[in-house]
């Protein structure tokens, strides 16, 4: 089984002037600002962004919550959005069966979906109405979780300045 990465552009992963990169995070931010409740779902190497974005969004003052652990316990979490609500979910390197699930049913909810992955190909992009692909390319036999926490933290502080622009159409950003 081969993961498909793509080469990285770091020049433009680290430029915050990069209109594909920013419509992408901006959109999921102001999802998430607009949203009555967000769920954060994560597995594997997303669930440390996961948590990030998880903590820091209650502590903005959004309603996040942080759904880790079985799939069975973020399938609870999930099924209680409706319209008005948005779903984030982050996935890292190794797929998992049941986020696609999540993701789908998400979207089934009416929540605004919204995925960081590192995958082009990934079928969560399928159910994503905002996207952001981040490379994963480390050292040795390891993934890299810089580049997703940056953007993790790029929405935070999209989240954090008041009046932020976005205009709600879907965002994809996949570095070329």
């Amino acid at each position: 089984m081969s993961i498909e990465t793509g080469p990285a552009e770091p020049a433009a992963l680290t430029d915050p002037a990069d209109p594909r990169r920013r419509g992408a995070i901006r959109a999921t931010a102001q999802a998430i600002g607009a949203a009555r409740r967000t769920v954060v779902i994560g597995c594997g190497g997303g669930s440390g962004p996961a948590r990030v974005l998880g903590r820091r969004g209650l502590t903005l003052g959004h309603d996040v919550r942080l759904a880790l652990g079985s799939t069975t316990a973020q399938a609870v979490q999930v099924s209680q959005l409706q319209a008005g609500d948005c779903l984030v979910v982050l996935h890292l390197w190794r797929p998992a069966r049941g986020l696609r699930g999540l993701t789908r049913l998400g979207r089934e909810r009416g929540a605004t979906v919204c995925v960081l992955t590192d995958l082009r190909s990934s079928p969560l992009a399928e159910e994503a109405h905002h996207l952001i692909v981040t490379p994963v390319e480390g050292f040795r036999d390891g993934p890299s979780r810089a580049a997703m926490a940056e953007d993790v933290h790029a929405v935070l502080a999209e989240l954090a300045a008041p009046g932020s622009p976005g205009d709600g159409q879907p965002q994809r950003y996949m570095p070329s």
